[in-house]
């Protein structure tokens, strides 16, 4: 599951505060991974298409993964009507009165450093990165706990994205803490090893050892 795929020399071990676009550590087949670039090229497409029809609404930039990009009413760039129903119509309400022009900027299953790659690879326009009425949300991290990482390597990766963004926006940021998640007891076991506590069991939880996994 290390194979450099398309030569790009990311191949395996992420880290949470590195750059990195989706790989075999990050997927779980090879449709995935293609869906993954797809939808990258897409959101690319987005922003681009954004800053052409700029308007008077403040731009509300909003970056993640599945919890936002539900706002378009896809998954990994594919149209889920079921998981998403209603969610684009909220988006919708709330952009036009509040008068935003909403970018969604976000794929399902993304970690922090799937975020700080697709940020430095054509996703935050300057028209739009340097707009001091911008504002932006950020809203990761989730899928870092999910896939093993501890909470202290998901902070690292949050911050990196927060900081990716205050020293490349001129805007206001909203940093959303990490939602609570319920898989648990099944995704734990299958962490360990090498996530495991200091008699060598799985995890139960990752907590208390952390009040927040929040920037």
């Amino acid at each position: 599951m290390c194979d450099d795929i398309d030569g790009s020399g990311y191949a395996c071990h992420e880290t949470p505060e590195i750059p990195s676009p989706r790989t075999n550590y990050s997927v779980n087949n090879k449709k995935q991974y293609d869906l993954w670039w797809e939808a990258h090229t897409a959101l690319n497409q987005s922003a681009a298409h954004h800053v052409r029809r700029r308007s008077n609404f403040q731009p509300l930039v909003l970056m993640g993964d599945s919890i936002t990009e539900a706002y378009l009413g896809t998954v990994m760039g594919e149209p889920q009507k079921q998981a998403t129903e209603g969610i684009p119509a909220v988006l919708s309400e709330m952009a036009q009165s509040e008068s935003f022009h909403p970018l969604v900027l976000a794929i399902a299953g993304d970690q922090t450093q799937h975020l700080l790659y697709r940020l430095q690879h054509g996703e935050l326009p300057s028209s739009i990165s340097q707009d001091e009425n911008a504002i932006f949300v950020i809203h990761i991290g989730t899928n870092n706990i999910g896939k093993g990482h501890l909470p202290e390597k998901t902070v690292d990766g949050i911050v990196a994205v927060t900081s990716y963004v205050l020293s490349n926006t001129a805007g206001q940021i909203i940093l959303v803490e990490i939602l609570p998640r319920g898989d648990g007891s099944k995704k734990y076991p299958r962490l360990c090893p090498p996530q495991c506590d200091s008699y060598g069991k799985p995890f139960t939880s990752f907590l208390p050892a952390v009040d927040k996994v929040n920037a």
